[in-house]
């Protein structure tokens, strides 16, 4: 598994996003494309995507509490700062 191109893949669709809005990892993805990953693949790159954001590596993230199903929970800060950083990557 790619985790930079799927991570590339979720930043696009956080582009979209408001700001302050409240999501999951399988929130960025089509339900096609995260019903194809593993189980393996689903938590390994959520670990990928998590310690990105605890890293400031991508910014204008912030992880929140966890969900009921026990789902790592983000809110997008920021969508000014989130573009700027991807600028960064490209």
């Amino acid at each position: 598994m790619d985790y930079k191109k799927w991570m590339r893949k979720g930043l696009e669709t956080l582009k979209r996003m408001e700001s302050d809005q409240i999501f999951e990892l399988k929130d960025l993805f089509t339900g096609s494309e995260w019903k194809q990953l593993t189980r393996g693949e689903k938590i390994n790159f959520g670990k990928y995507f998590s310690n990105a954001v605890s890293e400031r590596e991508v910014s204008g993230i912030i992880k929140i509490e966890k969900g009921k199903d026990n789902h790592n929970r983000y809110k997008l800060e920021s969508k000014f700062a989130l573009l700027n950083e991807n600028e960064k990557n490209s």
